[in-house]
């Protein structure tokens, strides 16, 4: 437990009174088995929003499958937020332009 607490992401988390915290979203549940707030994996609506994934999922599966190296390994088709790699290394990475600010990009 103190390797996650003492971790980087985690420095600004107020481990001793992290029950006291106000949690940042409540979910409004109708009764304690209500799980309105999943998917239904059934439902060919719901896993519409998982193409996307379900493609690069796909490519890095084909890339893995070829045993091709192009130095990024596993994280192709890794998505990051504004505070991951600056814009300009996001250029250098994919040959694209800079990034707008909280913009995501992705690594292909």
């Amino acid at each position: 437990m103190k390797q996650v607490q003492s971790h980087p992401f985690f420095v600004r988390t107020p481990w001793e009174r992290l029950r006291q915290s106000e949690p940042p979203f409540v979910p409004s549940l109708d009764s304690e088995t209500d799980t309105g707030y999943y998917d239904d994996f059934t439902s060919a609506e719901d896993m519409a929003k998982y193409a996307e994934v379900l493609e690069k999922q796909r490519n890095v599966d084909a890339v893995r499958e070829k045993d091709q190296t192009f130095g990024r390994g596993v994280w192709v088709g890794f998505t990051f937020g504004k505070n991951g790699p600056t814009a300009a290394a996001t250029k250098a990475l994919n040959g694209i332009p800079e990034a707008e600010e909280g913009e995501l990009a992705t690594i292909f």
